[in-house]
């Protein structure tokens, strides 16, 4: 499509390589991908097969178990229309199957929100096990938690722009005018190390 990325199909072999260095059993071992040569059993990263996987995730870890979400692929930001970002915007991974804004919904079609994601991760976490999670994308600071609404001097932010996903302008000032000026978004608590290896693993 019009947004692929060079990096993922690189990325994902290095840190399935990682992963069983660590320890991580074979069997554990979940990947959805779509560039490159991926391992024959992968899945196709849409956003169904993503939630799917976390969801499956939770229902699969413990107390004691470490658990690695590895995701590389696009960020971006859309108008958030409830009202709760600090800088009126949702986080976004963007899954393959991404579409434009829908009218209808106003949301960027089969983007994950920064609030689903999030709550897919606390899902594990309430099962008690130790949860790593890395964002390589745009935007992944606030992936799960807070971060200044500005960037600080001379950092600069790139990915996909909300024109580019079809938001409209007049959604984007919408947002803006409900912001909370100067506020943080609420970030959740960390869990206590959980002691053991490894045993759990979605790229």
């Amino acid at each position: 499509g019009p947004f692929d990325l060079e990096g993922p199909k690189n990325d994902v072999p290095r840190m399935l390589q990682l992963a069983k260095q660590l320890g991580v059993p074979e069997g554990e071992l979940r990947v959805l991908a779509n560039g490159g040569t991926p391992p024959a059993n992968a899945k196709a990263p849409t956003r169904a097969a993503i939630l799917a996987e976390l969801k499956d995730l939770a229902a699969r870890s413990g107390a004691g178990d470490q658990v690695l979400v590895y995701f590389s692929g696009h960020g971006a930001q859309a108008p958030d229309m409830e009202g709760e970002e600090a800088d009126g915007l949702d986080e976004l991974l963007l899954p393959a199957d991404i579409g434009k804004w829908s009218s209808d919904t106003d949301m960027v079609e089969n983007a994950i929100t920064d609030d689903e994601f999030g709550a897919a991760i606390e899902a594990i976490r309430r099962e008690g096990a130790y949860v790593w999670v890395i964002v390589d994308s745009c935007h992944s600071g606030t992936a799960l938690r807070g971060g200044p609404v500005a960037l600080p001097a001379g950092f600069e932010s790139k990915g996909i722009s909300a024109s580019a996903l079809g938001v409209p302008a007049a959604k984007l000032a919408q947002a803006a005018a409900h912001a909370r000026a100067g506020a943080f978004e609420a970030g959740g608590a960390d869990l206590r190390p959980a002691a053991g290896r490894l045993s759990r693993y979605v790229a």
